[in-house]
């Protein structure tokens, strides 16, 4: 080969490679000054955390305003479901972010416009029933329904039996208390391990959704033949067991032991004393993985409030909060 010619090539290729080693350097820099700047948002994140925490925690703050109109007409929906269960002798408690209230707030999260119970799933198939019932017998509530089952699994049923949790909604102002069925699972404490590595896994919330969209798709026309194909890797039994988690179109929960669950104790919420899982804090961290006794870093709510305000016009949103909460109160001293 030309030395001459080599030579050139030679060159060329270290020219090349200080173009390139210039690129790396400016592609580091940029990288330092974006991770100073992520670094800066992490900790405006946690300052905002801790002012939240400070004063909705330390300080005990209460919201106000329209939110605060809604947990309290949330709350007498509660009362009522809860006040049925009661009457026929149904097993509830407190779950999801009500149960987080109960615990942290003695009432609803300062940010939450709805109310979540559980139930056990043959409390749940009679409640849904009977609820109905109830609605009838007083005609000052308006606008009142159970919707069985939510979002596109709605009406879905296994034997006649609906599998997803139902919603008791007040349609106007817009309220809703989530009624959630228990299922027993079919597993051991030989297998529980392998069952908690299962539902920590991306895999196995994938194998969920298609199977929630098997359900949709009406592949299945009753459990049974839902639990051939797949019980052995849902482990959902309607027998008792010792072991108990969210319903196979549920959200994802990892089974816990009846002893979490049972015997119930009492807590407060906003006032009143309501029934909450014997191993509160284990319980919910079968759910949530975050430290529950400190407000998390991402929050949200369901919007409600801008819905009702699209609805009502806001200078009589007051009046109609006032005469719904009075006619709800009057209700449950009578139930």
């Amino acid at each position: 080969m030309d030395e001459k010619k080599l030579l050139e090539d030679n060159n060329q290729y270290y020219e090349e490679l200080e173009i390139e080693k210039e690129k790396l350097q400016k592609a580091n820099k940029k990288i330092v000054s974006l991770q100073k700047k992520v670094k800066i948002l992490e900790n405006a994140v946690d300052s905002h955390t801790e002012l939240f925490n400070m004063i909705f925690i330390d300080s005990n703050f209460e919201i106000g305003g329209p939110l605060r109109k809604l947990q309290l007409q949330t709350f007498e929906l509660l009362r009522f479901v809860v006040n049925v269960c009661e009457k026929y002798g149904y097993t509830y408690w407190l779950d999801y972010g009500t149960l987080v209230g109960a615990i942290r707030h003695n009432g609803f999260i300062p940010w939450d416009d709805e109310a979540d119970i559980s139930m056990l799933r043959d409390d749940y198939e009679e409640f849904i029933k009977v609820i109905e019932i109830e609605i009838d017998n007083y005609p000052q509530l308006k606008n009142v329904e159970l919707r069985k089952g939510v979002g596109p699994l709605r009406n879905v049923t296994f034997k006649g039996k609906p599998a997803p949790c139902s919603q008791f909604v007040q349609v106007s102002p817009l309220a809703n208390v989530d009624i959630h069925p228990i299922d027993y699972y079919e597993t051991s404490p030989d297998d529980d391990n392998k069952l908690l590595k299962e539902y920590d896994s991306k895999e196995f919330i994938e194998y969920r959704q298609n199977l929630r969209d098997k359900i949709i798709e009406g592949n299945y026309s009753d459990f049974s033949q839902l639990a051939i194909e797949y019980g052995e890797k849902i482990n959902i039994t309607f027998d008792r067991t010792n072991f108990m988690g969210s319903p196979m179109d549920g959200t994802i929960r990892v089974p816990l032991h009846t002893s979490d669950i049972f015997p119930l104790k009492k807590c407060e919420f906003e006032g009143e004393q309501f029934n909450i899982p014997n191993n509160t804090i284990k319980y919910l961290n079968a759910h949530y993985k975050s430290n529950l006794m400190k407000i998390p870093k991402v929050i949200r709510n369901h919007s409600r409030v801008d819905l009702i305000k699209e609805r009502i016009p806001e200078d009589e949103l007051d009046d109609e909060f006032d005469k719904v909460i009075h006619d709800w109160k009057a209700v449950n001293l009578k139930i």
